[in-house]
Order: C-alpha cells, then sequence, then structure tokens
C-alpha cells in the first residue's frame, strides 16, 4: 500500500472512532484532570481503569471499550495539561488499540493497531467493518 493510501486510511478510521467515543471523552473531561494526574503519577492504573471503564459503559456495551494499562502525562509550565489514555475496542471481530488523549477542550485519537478476525478483501469493507463494529457496540438508549 502507497504511503499516502495509508495516511488516508488511517485518517478515516481514527475520524470513524473518534466520533464513536466523544460522549466517553466528554464523559472523561468531568473528571478533574488533577485527579488523572494524582492516579497515574502514584501508578494507580486500577484507579484511572476505574473511571475509564465505568466512562465508557455509559455509552458501550461492557467490556468492547477498555483501559489498556498505560497512561502519559504532560504537564509543564509552558503548555495546558494534557493526559493519554491507551485503550482498547473490541467488538464484532474488530480490535483496535489506540491511544485517547484530553486536554480542555479537544481530544485526539491515535490507532496504533487495527486488525479484523475476518479480514475483507478490499479496504472499503475493513472500514465499513470498522465502522459497523463501533456502532454495533453502543449502548441502546430507551
Amino acid at each position: 500500500m502507497l504511503p499516502s493510501q495509508r495516511t488516508e486510511l488511517s485518517y478515516f478510521h481514527e475520524k470513524i472512532l473518534a466520533d464513536g467515543i466523544v460522549d466517553v471523552a466528554s464523559e472523561l473531561r468531568m473528571v478533574d484532570i488533577s485527579d488523572f494526574i494524582f492516579h497515574i503519577k502514584s501508578e494507580n492504573f486500577a484507579n484511572v481503569g476505574d473511571l475509564i471503564n465505568s466512562s465508557a459503559e455509559l455509552y458501550f456495551k461492557p467490556g468492547t471499550i477498555t483501559f489498556n494499562w498505560g497512561a502519559t502525562l504532560r504537564v509543564d509550565w509552558k503548555a495546558r495539561p494534557a493526559v493519554a489514555f491507551d485503550l482498547e475496542f473490541k467488538n464484532a471481530g474488530v480490535r483496535a488499540l489506540f491511544s485517547l488523549e484530553l486536554e480542555d477542550d479537544r481530544a485526539s485519537v491515535d490507532i496504533r493497531s487495527l486488525t479484523f478476525e475476518n479480514q475483507a478483501s478490499g479496504a472499503q469493507q475493513n472500514t465499513e467493518m470498522f465502522y459497523d463494529a463501533i456502532l454495533n457496540a453502543k449502548q441502546v438508549s430507551g
């Protein structure tokens, strides 16, 4: 695959994922950044996982978005604080390992790995499977 195609596909996958988890990111932003800083610096990753998993389960079926036991901080005098969590999405034979970075007014995702149990023959079909897997993982409101 040509690099430009890979970049374009990565962009679409990240956009699909970001749009899918926007509510989770908003929910996590309600937690005071100092709480995340404390838990990450103290290596209390079980507490971080509880916060993330409980936020995700408000919008997604249990176990489809989980904390992957890694987090990084950006806390210095020259920039606004930011926190990035290593997360995993798993549903319908699709698995994505990604980082969710949160700042006070924005969030971004960086997909590190995207795998399919039953990979389709074309990139478009894989993208559709990814989209459907995220859509099917959402909690039904009602």
